[in-house]
C-alpha cells in the first residue's frame, strides 16, 4: 500500500510500480523463450500483468485529475 499525503510522491510510487510491471513482462517473455514456463503460463501471467498495468495507469490519471480540480 501507499499512504503518501502528497500527490507527486504518490505518482512517483505508482510510476515506479508501472516500470516494475513492465520489467516483469520482459522477464516473463525471457522465461518463455528459455522454456522455463509454458505458453499457457506465460499468457495467463502476462494477461494479469497487463491488467495491473491498466489499473496503475488509471490510478495515475485519477490522481492527476484530482490535482487539477
Amino acid at each position: 500500500g501507499n499512504g503518501q499525503i502528497y500527490s507527486a510522491k504518490e505518482l512517483t510510487f505508482l510510476n515506479n510500480s508501472l516500470g516494475s510491471a513492465q520489467e516483469c513482462r520482459y522477464w516473463l517473455e525471457l522465461a518463455l523463450i528459455n522454456k522455463y514456463i509454458t505458453q499457457e503460463q506465460y499468457q495467463k501471467t502476462d494477461n494479469l500483468t497487463q491488467e495491473i498495468i491498466r489499473m496503475l495507469i488509471a490510478m495515475m490519471k485519477k490522481i492527476k485529475r484530482e490535482e487539477v480540480a
